[in-house]
């Protein structure tokens, strides 16, 4: 506890209680600081909890549409995607488990017929090489379950130069609560 003061007790000095003072001041900035920093530093996942499941569980959960896309690496339809021109803000998430992969800030039309994206949320697909069909493209699937996505081009918009190009059959799209 604190000490009490005794009536012999000299009284303190002009300048012992103005350093007392400003000791207090800087302890409480320096915790106000530390505080401030704590709730203002991003939060970044960790490494993504895979998903596995056998094939016959896949065929199961999903519909005969999304398992020739998301597992066995088909292409929608040119502009029959349900996404393609959709204009709401919220997140995409992957249709086969649901972990996030896109947000709605990072779509643009890119008239290639299907949804397009600059970039992907942190952790939210992995990139592998894709030879088939005699050609050498990046493959994008999700980070939890690798379920195919589409690919990724480099003839897109600035900043990042990418194009994500998805089949909207792969994704599931969840409106943000809050109006911009």
């Amino acid at each position: 506890g604190r000490k009490k003061k005794s009536p012999t007790s000299q009284p303190t000095t002009v300048r012992s209680a103005r350093k007392t003072q400003a000791s207090k001041k800087t302890r409480r900035a320096r915790h106000h600081r530390k505080r401030k920093h704590r709730t203002t530093r991003r939060k970044t996942r960790g490494p993504v909890k895979r998903l596995r499941l056998s094939d016959s569980q896949w065929q199961r959960r999903l519909s005969e549409k999304q398992y020739r896309v998301l597992r066995q690496k088909g292409t929608e339809r040119k502009n029959s995607g349900a996404y393609l021109h959709n204009k709401r803000v919220g997140q995409y998430v992957c249709a086969a488990c649901g972990h996030p992969v896109y947000h709605s800030r990072t779509k643009f039309d890119s008239g290639s017929g299907w949804p397009s994206f600059t970039g992907a949320q942190p952790n939210g697909i992995r990139r592998q090489p894709d030879r088939s069909h005699k050609l050498v493209r990046t493959e994008i699937v999700c980070a939890r379950c690798s379920s195919h996505l589409g690919h990724v081009f480099h003839d897109g918009p600035r900043p990042t130069g990418e194009r994500h190009c998805v089949n909207s059959v792969s994704l599931k799209f969840k409106p943000s609560r809050r109006r911009r």
